[in-house]
């Protein structure tokens, strides 16, 4: 049985901030059945984390600002390779964005589709948080990522958005989570990045892996 726990210790409860930076990009691999004659043994490593970024879109009429976005919840702690329960969970908030001016995405031109955080925003919020996923609960119980926008003529709100019930995350894969403003609706859609490839774990000469 082997187990990886990720390193953010949490709080007791949202107001405390997670470092994604901490947590390491973790890979398995395993081989079965080898024998002696198979020659030398030859590694394909896989993700065990998911990848989770966000972007915002406003396919509105109106302008938007956005002050902070935020990923909140019980997140899974451990995971164990023979797929054993665990309950150990870290508590906190990932700071996607924060910004007291506000992000502005104008109203789309005659000739846009819409506007977005991702043609505005540097590489250092295209970043991805690294989690554990699991059936049924997503990253862990109460995840929600929170937004607080103001949208045209309207007052600063703050939406609490769950994940949509067609999202079901895998290990190994990148999502994108579109914020999407389309009208006064609000959406947030899950999109698989690059046709659910992620690089490869390759590792004939061990490369950058590190065995602990």
């Amino acid at each position: 049985q082997l187990t990886f726990s990720m390193p953010q210790p949490g709080g007791s409860d949202f107001t405390t901030g997670l470092d994604q930076s901490l947590t390491p990009d973790a890979m398995l691999a395993v081989l079965y059945n080898c024998k002696r004659g198979d020659g030398n043994l030859q590694f394909n490593f896989s993700h065990v984390l998911t990848g989770l970024r966000f972007v915002v879109n406003n396919y509105s009429e109106s302008d938007l600002l956005v002050y902070s976005i935020k990923l909140q919840g019980h997140f899974f702690k451990k995971v164990q390779v023979d797929f054993s329960n665990t309950v150990d969970r870290y508590t906190g908030s990932y700071i996607l964005y924060d910004n007291p001016g506000g992000l502005s995405l104008p109203a789309p031109a005659e000739d846009q589709a819409g506007t977005s955080s991702d043609s505005i925003l540097e590489e250092e919020y295209k970043k991805y948080i690294m989690l554990i996923s699991g059936e049924g609960s997503y990253f862990g119980e109460d995840v929600q990522v929170v937004i607080d926008y103001k949208l045209g003529d309207s007052d600063r709100k703050t939406e609490y958005i769950t994940r949509p019930g067609t999202f079901t995350p895998s290990p190994g894969v990148r999502y994108t989570a579109q914020l999407n403003f389309v009208g006064n609706a609000f959406v947030l859609q899950f999109v698989v990045d690059n046709s659910e490839q992620w690089e490869n774990g390759g590792s004939d000469d061990g490369g950058d892996v590190v065995f602990e």
